[in-house]
């Protein structure tokens, strides 16, 4: 069994949270990162998801 990443749909946009608490904020900006994220990686299997995407520094 694999596992593929799910498609996402965006809740709401952040500008649209008007005025709401510290705590209200904070969720909505975590819930948006968390559907950034998932919505890059709709789709992908995971052998794509462990590639990675560019070289590590040798520094």
């Amino acid at each position: 069994m694999t596992w593929t990443a799910p498609p996402v749909e965006r809740a709401k946009q952040l500008s649209t949270l008007g005025t709401v608490t510290e705590r209200q904020m904070l969720e909505g900006w975590l819930r948006w990162h968390r559907e950034t994220l998932l919505a890059k990686y709709a789709g992908l299997e995971p052998s794509q998801l462990a590639r990675a995407t560019v070289e590590p520094s040798n520094r």
